[in-house]
């Protein structure tokens, strides 16, 4: 279970930034090659590194695939990880679609996107079947905000 866990957490710890602004809608969807880009309808974002990418149209989660979202605090995981992460808890068909787009898409990049904003787009190394996975955040603040703004409060 600690490598499902490592390679969760890898899977998503990239250096980002968020943007929490009227952010409602988490999507998952595939980073193109260039090739691929000249056949599959696509759309410009910057990465999570400041460089331009292209990233497929199909969708492959959204917020509905997820069931609920909380944060694990500071301390509550291994290292290198200092600070809170956002837990996502996938459906029984969510946690599905996430492990056929990772078998699917190993040693490519999936773009995770809210609102409008690439927040991280990491490369996928092994198949994940766990039916959650981690997203690392700078604050206990932004955590709870991303959460917030995605429509999964903690109550």
């Amino acid at each position: 279970m600690g490598k499902k866990i490592v390679f969760s957490v890898l899977f998503f710890c990239c250096l980002f930034s968020w943007c929490f602004a009227y952010a409602n809608e988490l999507q998952f969807r595939l980073v193109l090659t260039e090739q691929e880009s000249k056949t599959a309808p696509f759309d410009k974002y910057i990465d999570d590194f400041g460089e331009e990418i292209l990233v497929s149209k199909e969708i492959l989660l959204t917020n509905s695939d997820v069931e609920k979202m909380s944060v694990l605090p500071e301390g509550k995981y291994e290292e290198p990880y200092e600070a809170p992460m956002v837990m996502i808890y996938f459906t029984t068909s969510g946690k599905t679609k996430f492990f056929e787009a990772t078998k699917k898409y190993i040693n490519r990049r999936i773009a995770m996107i809210v609102g409008n904003k690439v927040s991280m787009s990491p490369y996928i190394r092994e198949a994940i079947d766990t039916g959650w996975t981690s997203i690392p955040t700078k604050s206990l603040k932004e955590a709870e905000e991303l959460i917030k703004n995605l429509g999964f409060a903690q109550k």
